[in-house]
């Protein structure tokens, strides 16, 4: 038997539940969202780390955007075409090269035990909950010191390249490569407690569920930044009308280009939302509860149905967001408890 506390994550930017994950009882959890609405390629990172009193945890990387020219003359690590110029990488390069090294800062004895591809990450890559073709999207597991104790991570990440982008620059248009890193969600522990929280940490990665009613409002926002953005690039342009022709021309070739970035932008940031359709998504849905091994139900507290792990005889909610997992078919929580709130049993719904 497992018991677990739902965390959710408020986005205040569109007053709605961004995230929720599920976390075993004594855990700290908190999350947030960090909101850039100047930059079109990565305009919000979402945060969230939880943890157990003895050094287990579960935590999202952060999330980020690059830009790359085949044959460019800027240097990696300067900042060109909105986003730092960095060379297109396998996600487990990012990961070993260069995301752990500035997030887990004096870890030594780092290496790889296992990379496999993850078809399907425990998160919704891009918003959705499916990895497009091209995608790199692996599940590494790595071991490394720190502080003198031997430590276990599982990150699942995806590294997407977009198609290229035409941009002008000094040295005419360039096609510029515009690339992301999505979302790690990592849990980890000490070594020689890992057997105890394996359960747990397999659990509350599976279970991590991004809310379909935020990607509905931020999809809205993202759209109410693009225009903003290109608005204003109109409104440059219209005042240099009194430049020689050249120069108009080249604004107006620049508004255009502007459009198809916009539009590029907005089809790597929704993933095609609009193209979906329900019959495909209910395909897809099925699928992916039979690949994390989920099963979906029906909690009455709450608004939107609750996935929890597959296999479990009995599934109870105090109304409250914590749950109760129980091999055992007859066990009833209320027959136990003399006080404390009042459980109801869920049923399932995706059978």
């Amino acid at each position: 038997m497992i018991r677990l506390s739902a965390h959710r994550c408020h986005d205040p930017a569109t007053q709605r539940v961004a995230f929720t994950f599920l976390v075993p009882r004594g855990w700290q959890a908190r999350s947030g969202m960090r909101w850039n609405q100047q930059s079109l390629l990565n305009p919000v990172t979402p945060m969230a780390e939880a943890q157990s009193p003895d050094g287990a945890w579960l935590a999202l990387l952060p999330n980020a955007a690059f830009s790359w020219v085949d044959g460019g003359r800027l240097p990696e690590g300067s900042m060109e075409y909105g986003a730092p110029v960095l060379r297109p990488r396998p996600a487990a390069d990012m990961l070993l090269t260069m995301m752990f090294p500035a997030l887990r800062p004096g870890i030594g004895e780092l290496r790889v035990v296992q990379v496999e591809h993850e078809p399907s990450p425990p998160w919704p890559t891009q918003l959705l909950r499916r990895v497009q073709p091209g995608d790199d999207s692996i599940r590494a597991t790595v071991e490394y010191t720190m502080r003198g104790r031997a430590f276990r991570e599982i990150v699942s990440m995806v590294s997407r390249v977009a198609d290229p982008t035409p941009m002008p620059t000094l040295w005419g248009i360039q096609q510029v490569r515009y690339w992301f890193t999505f979302p790690a969600l990592t849990v980890g522990a000490p070594i020689d407690r890992w057997d105890e929280h394996a359960e747990y940490l397999d659990t509350v990665r599976r279970t991590f569920r991004v809310e379909p009613g935020w990607v509905r409002a931020i999809e809205q926002l993202f759209q109410q930044i693009s225009n903003n953005a290109l608005q204003q690039q109109q409104t440059w342009f219209a005042a240099q009308q009194s430049a020689h022709r050249a120069q108009v021309a080249m604004g107006e070739q620049l508004v255009h280009m502007g459009q198809d970035m916009s539009n590029a932008m907005d089809n790597i940031v929704m993933g095609g939302w609009e193209q979906r359709n329900e019959t495909y998504d209910q395909i897809y849905d099925n699928q992916y509860l039979a690949t994390m091994g989920l099963s979906r139900y029906d909690d009455p507290s709450q608004p939107i149905p609750v996935e929890l792990p597959y296999g479990y005889q009995g599934v109870w909610s105090d109304g409250q967001g914590e749950y109760i997992l129980s091999e055992d078919p007859s066990y009833d929580p209320n027959v136990a408890a003399a006080t404390g709130p009042t459980w109801q049993r869920l049923d399932r719904i995706d059978r």
